[in-house]
């Protein structure tokens, strides 16, 4: 498979992810072409004006049909967008009737290094779907999915597009944030495919898909600047429920999975590349005051800047700060009680 065909979705706010998931398909995929369904008119017009090498940008009226339309109106946007997942893989082969196979791609991805063994695993298969290979802890989550929908492969063939018809039909009529016995989201009726469809590859390789759900079983280490899990390549980490603040701040809601901060060399590359492309796209991103700064810092674990010598500092600083404001209130409210 030589020229690789993908796919993915945002909006403006998903803009800065959106555009650093593009940057890492530069750097490794080799030859490719990116559809881009932007979700509103503001992520259009300026993906449109930075006229992205290897790019075609989707307007959304473009998917929005009656059905699609139906479905917009009686859920959320976050339950919205999960809906268009095969739409837009959908969208793209029914426009594009030369490409024999189309890769959805969620925006909040990064790939560290070559995904030749995705592909290489994917061989003549029709369908490619990954677990979130939960460990024993979190097992439990299984409930709203055993598979995750962050990298999908459809190949242009019988049961490459019947698998993606009838997702397409499933998550027009149902998808919602609601756990239920057999559906959930966009993504638990994946569930049932290894069932339903022989020609389906559930990928090995543990180097795609890390994210904060599965990084706990796995080592990191990192030599001459590439990133390995176990000894193999790190291919992509899933970067899920990641938020990014100008210039240089994120939060990663480690403290949600009660993760250490081995882990944070991945985030630290992945923000110092969307802080670089924030600069080369002059983006306007969401920025945080110096008092928010070391706020966060003092109440927040999860907040960081993605140089460690500026993290430490701000860390040293936000410590002071903290005990000079508990001596403030302990002064304040303590000296009057104690005279009288």
């Amino acid at each position: 498979m030589k020229k690789k065909y993908l796919c993915t979705l945002f909006d403006i706010n998903y803009l800065p992810l959106g555009l650093t998931l593009y940057s890492s398909l530069i750097e490794h995929f080799g030859e490719f072409h990116l559809w881009i369904l932007a979700l509103d008119d503001e992520c259009y017009k300026k993906l449109n004006e930075l006229n992205l090498k290897n790019v075609s940008v989707i307007k959304l009226s473009e998917i929005e049909d009656k059905e699609v339309l139906i479905a917009k109106s009686n859920r959320t946007w976050q339950e919205y967008c999960w809906t268009l997942s095969p739409i837009i893989p959908t969208h793209v082969l029914n426009n594009n009737p030369e490409i024999d196979h189309i890769i959805y791609l969620d925006a909040d991805l990064f790939f560290y290094s070559s995904p030749d063994p995705i592909f290489e695993e994917i061989s003549n298969k029709s369908i490619m779907i990954i677990p979130h290979r939960f460990p024993d802890r979190l097992k439990h989550l299984e409930v709203n999915g055993i598979f995750n929908v962050q990298m999908m492969f459809f190949r242009r063939d019988e049961e490459g597009l019947a698998c993606l018809k009838l997702w397409k039909s499933q998550c027009l009529e149902w998808c919602y944030y609601i756990s239920e016995p057999d559906r959930m989201g966009d993504q638990k009726y994946l569930d049932k495919w290894p069932h339903l469809y022989k020609n389906i590859l559930i990928l090995q390789h543990i180097g795609a898909g890390v994210a904060m759900w599965n990084l706990e079983q796995y080592s990191l280490s990192i030599r001459n600047d590439k990133y390995y899990v176990n000894d193999l390549p790190l291919i992509f980490y899933h970067f899920h429920q990641f938020k990014y603040f100008s210039p240089g701040f994120y939060t990663n809601n480690f403290v949600v999975y009660n993760h250490s901060s081995t882990y944070l060399p991945v985030y630290q590359k992945y923000v110092q590349r969307m802080r670089q492309i924030e600069i080369k796209y002059k983006l306007i991103c969401k920025k945080v005051s110096l008092q928010d700064i070391f706020f966060n810092k003092m109440t927040n674990p999860d907040f960081h800047h993605y140089l460690g010598a500026v993290d430490k500092i701000i860390l040293i600083f936000s410590k002071m700060l903290s005990k000079i404001w508990s001596f403030g209130i302990v002064n304040k409210i303590l000296r009057p009680l104690l005279k009288k």
